[in-house]
């Protein structure tokens, strides 16, 4: 449990959690947390719940960019930017929707 400790020691409450499927690691360490932006929510598979996005295909679709190509398999780390560079798109997408109306 002493990864908990570090992790817990990294966030606060108005820490923000950016990642993809992230119930699954938040089941994991048994943590709750209220500040969360799930990639898998924000860009929800067009048949809904169970079903999600790939992260690897929402990097496609939307910034026509590949990852997770790596023999070695996951790059904690670029999922992690890809996760931010996928909501910081939607964020502006919003945005601009939004001044525009």
């Amino acid at each position: 449990m002493k990864y908990k400790a570090v992790l817990l020691s990294m966030i606060h409450k108005d820490t923000i959690l950016v990642g993809h499927s992230l119930e699954s690691d938040l089941k994991a360490t048994k943590l709750i947390h209220s500040k969360v932006v799930d990639t898998s929510v924000v860009f929800p598979h067009r048949l809904g719940p169970p079903y999600k996005r790939a992260l690897r295909n929402l990097m496609a679709e939307h910034l026509k960019k590949i990852i997770q190509d790596s023999i070695d398999g996951h790059d904690s780390h670029e999922d992690a930017a890809a996760c931010l560079e996928t909501d910081e798109m939607e964020g502006e997408r919003r945005h601009e929707k939004d001044f525009k109306a």
